[in-house]
């Protein structure tokens, strides 16, 4: 069988669930949503509620697996491996299509004897005749889902349905112009949706006003990286550092919530990538589980040496706290800021104190 993202999804919320399936698609969004249905319906998990970073944690009838590192017969052992306390084994295999042809063919072979217990996910770039035999024997024993991209017209109403699922009401306008501004590439739509929120806070319905608050093209193109900068030195505990680039950030006409609302969307994939390498997820696993480029993950995962587990989570209630002092005219946005980076250095020192006294005992 072949199906879409979209009718996945609503097969997925009726009970359907195959023992394999097939995701082709090179746009890294929509295959992460097919991915994170497959996985909710396969393990009983509860549908998101909220905008948290991390998606739930792992479960014992979970394996995450790379197609050239093991071989077909490798990975049909994994997935025939019974479940504990019943339910589904889940097996997701990416880089599929990396497979020499012999190791294709043979997956083909094997899906036809999985048991009723296995939910094997085998994850491609795209289809190619390599793929043929593979796809063929999935649409014949499970679900080939065509990850594609979605047409622009469709993006505008997407974006609505992401912020809904977020807890916010996005207003069409404000979607169709973001999509105006940054076209049809899905992962930056994502991206600036994650900011636009994050920037809204307790405003539950989100407007143009919003989008003109954080979005300009001198912002995104050029402060963000100072974003990483001010984010690399609050880890670093080089609080002169970070007071610097913050005034420059202010110097530069920047406004203190847009700068807030962009380190709040850096700081919840903080705590996402630090919460994964403690759970010791690979860290290419963690590039793909959260969609995520080798250049900023390897910054991410840089930055959770200093900001390990619950510490990130502590740092970015910080970040709650000066929102809170802004928005309620406690301090003005300048000062909250600069108070901001001064508590985030001294929980990195508390961590390193905390560490140095472990070491003692």
């Amino acid at each position: 069988m072949k199906t879409t993202t979209a009718e996945l999804s609503a097969k997925l919320e009726k009970g359907s669930l195959a023992r394999v399936y097939l995701l082709l698609g090179e746009e890294a969004v929509p295959v992460a949503e097919a991915w994170l249905a497959l996985r909710r319906a396969a393990l009983s998990l509860p549908s998101p509620a909220g905008s948290g970073p991390v998606e739930p944690a792992s479960s014992w009838n979970e394996i995450h697996l790379t197609a050239p590192e093991l071989t077909a017969a490798q990975v049909f052992e994994a997935a025939c491996v019974l479940p504990f306390f019943g339910g589904r084994r889940l097996v997701r295999v990416t880089g599929v299509e990396e497979w020499p042809a012999s190791e294709l063919q043979a997956m083909a072979a094997m899906v036809h004897r999985l048991p009723d217990s296995a939910c094997l996910v085998l994850v491609a770039g795209k289809a190619s005749p390599a793929l043929a035999p593979l796809q063929k024997s999935v649409e014949e024993r499970g679900v080939v889902v065509e990850a594609t991209p979605l047409p622009v017209a469709e993006l505008p109403r997407w974006l609505v349905q992401r912020a809904a699922q977020a807890g916010y009401r996005l207003e069409l306008v404000a979607a169709q112009r973001m999509v105006e501004q940054l076209g049809d590439d899905l992962s930056a739509l994502n991206t600036e949706l994650e900011k636009v929120l994050a920037y809204a806070g307790a405003e539950r319905t989100v407007g143009a006003r919003h989008l003109s608050a954080v979005r300009s093209l001198s912002w995104t193109r050029v402060s963000e990286y100072r974003i990483f900068d001010l984010a690399d030195a609050l880890g670093e505990k080089k609080i002169r550092t970070a007071l610097a680039i913050l005034g420059e950030l202010l110097e530069s006409g920047r406004p203190p919530l847009a700068i807030l609302a962009t380190l709040a969307w850096h700081w919840r994939r903080l705590v996402a990538v630090s919460e994964l390498l403690a759970a010791g997820v690979p860290l290419a696993e963690i590039g793909t589980r959260l969609s995520l480029r080798p250049t900023p993950l390897r910054r991410l995962a840089r930055e959770a040496e200093h900001f390990p587990g619950e510490l990130a989570r502590l740092a970015f209630g910080e970040l709650s706290r000066a929102e809170r002092e802004i928005k309620s005219g406690r301090l003005e946005g300048p000062a909250a800021l600069q108070l901001l980076c001064v508590r985030i250095g001294r929980l990195g020192e508390q961590a390193c104190l905390q560490a140095e006294r472990t070491k003692v005992r």
